[in-house]
């Protein structure tokens, strides 16, 4: 699923308080998907409560919600909030 890859990609640029700058071209080519793509899967993590949106394409700034530093498993995250 889309939201996976682009939750373990966000969670691999989050600096230590999980706020996350990046270009929106740079994310949807790591991604692997279309701009619309990676929009619609922004908005569902957001939905989920994964993450918050603090400013949209071309230069995006997200907050990974609960925030640990760490890394945790983006596929079992996303899992539990469906």
């Amino acid at each position: 699923m889309i939201e996976q890859r682009l939750l373990a990609r966000l969670q691999e640029r989050a600096n230590t308080r999980g706020i996350v700058p990046v270009r929106g071209d740079v994310l949807v080519q790591e991604v692997g998907a279309t701009q619309e793509e990676v929009g619609a899967a922004i908005k569902r993590l957001e939905r989920a409560g994964l993450l918050r949106v603090m400013s949209t394409f071309p230069f995006l700034v997200l907050k990974l919600r609960s925030w640990s530093g760490k890394t945790p498993n983006p596929e079992e995250e996303f899992l539990q909030v469906h």
